[in-house]
């Protein structure tokens, strides 16, 4: 994350600069001599770490109305231009991210705009505690905003990887006033669903701060060790229950082995008996399928019949954050 505190602007005294009384009053990176300190901040940081840093992000939330940190879009796309040309330059083989924005807005200016062929990747801040229960309608859209994130880059001519950063629920341990707090096995249960989704739409994902939260940081572990290798794609699945709102993606394994990932997208409770559930896949056969249970750390085979070219499961209990199924290829 190559954010820039510019000691020599402050120094300057740029009205609003650092003046938490005028916010909006100063927009960085308007003056040749402000870019070029930052520029040269670039080339010692990638000079520094090239071989040992892969990825270097330009700037972090830019939008942020504060001091010292905002910069217009118009000028933020300059100052990327720039910095790709730097880094390049000291380090052909480095991947360049561009936005780091919370704001949408800012996102799609960034998307829009003629710097998109130029970046390996695209980087936003998505997801600081939606859910069901708090901004329920930005929750249920959010797959749609990451469909139309990627048609938007498509067609302004990126061809690179999109990063979902600081995928964020809160509890009572770790609080923040603007921000909803939930029982840590909600909170679990969240974090599960954020990054199941993030992987089955081709997206990279990293999380807030989850460390002080053992039933999430274990949740988090399950699901690393699960997931690790997999690459999302499409099974032509047929889900039969009384609910109405199972989310699933699929993927696969470098074995050849599929994962299948369920769970009911309602409110998440603290406990959630789950409900019934019929899957088939059609024109797919398996061995053996075995779930995976990544909020208690279980798993257990699971029993599977092949019906006419299908894989049928009946009665597969599935709860409100998600189920991995382990689909083993027949030997």
């Amino acid at each position: 994350m190559l954010s820039f505190w510019d000691k020599e602007g402050r120094a300057e005294g740029n009205p609003g600069f650092w003046d938490y009384t005028e916010e909006f009053s100063y927009s960085r990176f308007k003056i040749e001599d402000e870019i070029e300190r930052y520029l040269d901040f670039v080339r010692f940081i990638v000079y520094h770490f090239k071989d040992k840093v892969e990825y270097y992000e330009v700037l972090n939330e830019p939008e942020t109305p504060l001091p010292g940190s905002w910069v217009e879009v118009p000028d933020y796309l300059n100052l990327v231009k720039r910095t790709v040309a730097v880094i390049r330059e000291e380090y052909p083989e480095a991947k360049i991210v561009a936005a780091a924005t919370s704001d949408l807005e800012y996102l799609f200016g960034v998307l829009q705009s003629d710097v998109m062929p130029l970046v390996d990747a695209v980087s936003w801040h998505p997801i600081y505690g939606q859910s069901p229960e708090y901004k329920p309608e930005y929750y249920y859209s959010y797959p749609s905003i990451i469909q139309e994130i990627k048609d938007v880059a498509w067609s302004h001519g990126f061809r690179g990887e999109f990063i979902a950063d600081e995928l964020s629920w809160r509890t009572p341990l770790n609080p923040i006033s603007d921000q909803p707090m939930y029982n840590e096995i909600v909170c679990a249960k969240y974090y599960a669903r954020g990054i199941v989704l993030h992987l089955g739409m081709n997206v990279s994902v990293s999380l807030g701060i989850t460390s002080s939260l053992p039933v999430c940081y274990t949740t988090i572990q399950n699901l690393c060790t699960i997931m690790s290798g997999a690459e999302p794609i499409s099974l032509p699945i047929e889900i039969q229950s009384e609910a109405t709102n199972i989310m699933n993606y699929s993927f696969s394994l470098l074995n050849g082995d599929n994962l299948i990932a369920l769970w009911t997208d309602g409110v998440a409770e603290i406990e959630d008996l789950g409900v019934k559930a019929n899957l088939t896949i059609y024109g797919f056969t398996a061995q053996d399928a075995i779930g995976i249970d990544v909020l208690n750390g279980f798993e257990q085979p699971i029993n599977i019949s092949n019906e006419n070219g299908d894989l049928v499961i009946q009665n597969l209990i599935v709860k409100d954050y998600p189920l991995i199924l382990h689909i083993i290829k027949p030997s």
